[in-house]
């Protein structure tokens, strides 16, 4: 546990990316800060088995909740990505990124949502690809420099890696 922060003593932070580390941490971090103007989730698989009510009470606080199809669809119990998306919306997030692998990524929002579509590639190495998702940087670049289209710098920078570590055709 993080010991308890005075008002002065609290970090004020514009952007929070609260990566997958165990939930209640998250809540305790969160609890640091000052009025952050967005905050970004990550988890995975282990907090969903063995921390899933602490996980949704950090979800209800967050502004982007960040997490793979399989992920989605272990949290609320569906084999529909669009039906784990209005669920995740309903706790509270205003956008849900859904990360599908080679096959790219799905961004939901109330009202909208948006496709953004893999391009597979054969790589150099069987080294993992760098997931440019991930970063809170990314993910708000993308939410900030184009509203109509949220994903596409996601996109452009995943393909940048892939790029990176692939053969010429």
């Amino acid at each position: 546990t993080l010991p308890p922060a005075t008002d002065r003593d609290r970090p004020s932070a514009d952007y929070v990316f609260l990566a997958n580390i165990d939930p209640q941490l998250q809540l305790e971090v969160l609890s640091q800060v000052k009025k952050p103007k967005l905050v970004l989730l990550d988890t995975m698989n282990y907090w969903i088995s063995n921390k899933k009510q602490h996980l949704l009470e950090v979800i209800k606080k967050v502004d982007i909740l960040l997490l793979n199809d399989s992920e989605a669809r272990q949290l609320f119990e569906t084999p529909s990505l669009v039906k784990a998306a209005s669920a995740a919306l309903k706790l509270g997030p205003r956008h849900i990124i859904i990360k599908k692998g080679e096959h790219g990524a799905l961004l939901f929002s109330k009202g909208s949502h948006f496709s953004a579509p893999g391009y597979p590639r054969r790589l150099r190495s069987p080294g993992a690809v760098p997931n440019p998702a991930r970063g809170p940087r990314t993910a708000l670049s993308a939410l900030d420099r184009s509203r109509q289209q949220p994903g596409r710098l996601d996109g452009r920078l995943a393909g940048f890696a892939v790029a990176r570590r692939s053969r010429a055709p």
